[in-house]
């Protein structure tokens, strides 16, 4: 049981699966450390979303619609 209450907080049993609260890109975030009110953005449509853990529990919430804007050089399929 203490296994599955450390799951989020031991960076060797981090294993998550998200999608993004605009398009439904999914991601998964393996091996590392997740901290609440952590912001990421979006490849697919360029949108915020933070993640909101509770408990065992990791949900995504939107803080900036998707600009609409292409990709920039760096985030691109060629990186330059």
């Amino acid at each position: 049981m203490a296994e599955k209450k450390n799951r989020l907080t031991d960076a060797m049993q981090t294993h998550i699966l998200l999608k993004c609260p605009a398009c439904g890109q999914q991601y998964a975030i393996y091996g590392i450390m997740v901290q609440d009110d952590e912001e990421m953005s979006c490849t697919e449509c360029n949108s915020l979303f933070r993640l909101r853990i509770q408990g065992n529990k990791v949900d995504a919430y939107m803080v900036s619609p998707p600009t609409g804007a292409p990709l920039g050089p760096a985030e691109g399929l060629n990186r330059k």
